[in-house]
């Protein structure tokens, strides 16, 4: 009788630490990443010198603004966990869908491009969901003819993820981003991705 209560804290703990072990590593320190994710958003473009956005006035003039759906994009991130919680990376976004043209031929536009480096921090996680939330600086160099040089945007992308492994998961994003160079430009966006990491 007396080893009963040695035997029940021994199975306690044996069945904790079970459970432990069969929990993901959340820790992606010393991890390179690989994410892969795709998203499209809503925005408003406000150019500074007239310049084609979209759409026309009544009067059949360039719009002084130009609300709408912004192209589908397929992002690729390429990081590594500086710590338990925070990763570098840098992603390469490369549009589905074209844009808008120049008002000679407004539905001959390019396809979005841009490069952005950027910080992801996991703020909090429950069990192997974890929280996120990242800053990126984006360079712009989509092709519009209507305009020279590249445009530059900050952009903040939160989300959810869940491990499915310690080198998988999956995840939902939501975001939002200020582009200023070409003209002001304010994008909200949502979408999905996956994430591999390594080793």
């Amino acid at each position: 009788m007396r080893c009963a209560p040695v035997l029940a804290v021994s199975a306690v703990l044996f069945a904790v630490s079970g459970s432990a072990r069969a929990e993901p590593e959340k820790s992606h320190k010393g991890q390179g990443t690989v994410n892969l994710q795709i998203g499209s958003g809503y925005r408003a473009l406000f150019p500074y010198d007239g310049e084609y956005c979209g759409e026309l006035d009544d009067a059949g003039a360039n719009a002084s603004n130009c609300v709408g759906r912004s192209p589908t994009i397929l992002g690729l991130q390429l990081g590594y966990g500086v710590t338990s919680s925070l990763e570098l990376f840098v992603e390469l976004g490369i549009g589905i869908e074209s844009d808008f043209g120049d008002r000679a031929a407004p539905n001959d536009g390019p396809r979005p491009l841009f490069l952005a480096p950027g910080l992801r921090a996991f703020v909090a996680d429950i069990g192997p969901t974890q929280l996120f939330s990242g800053l990126q600086f984006v360079i712009d160099a989509t092709d519009f003819r209507q305009v020279d040089g590249a445009d530059y945007a900050v952009r903040n992308l939160n989300g959810v993820q869940f491990d499915v492994h310690r080198t998988f998961g999956v995840y939902v994003y939501f975001g939002e981003s200020v582009s200023f160079r070409r003209w002001l430009g304010f994008t909200v966006e949502a979408g999905v991705g996956v994430q591999a990491r390594f080793p």
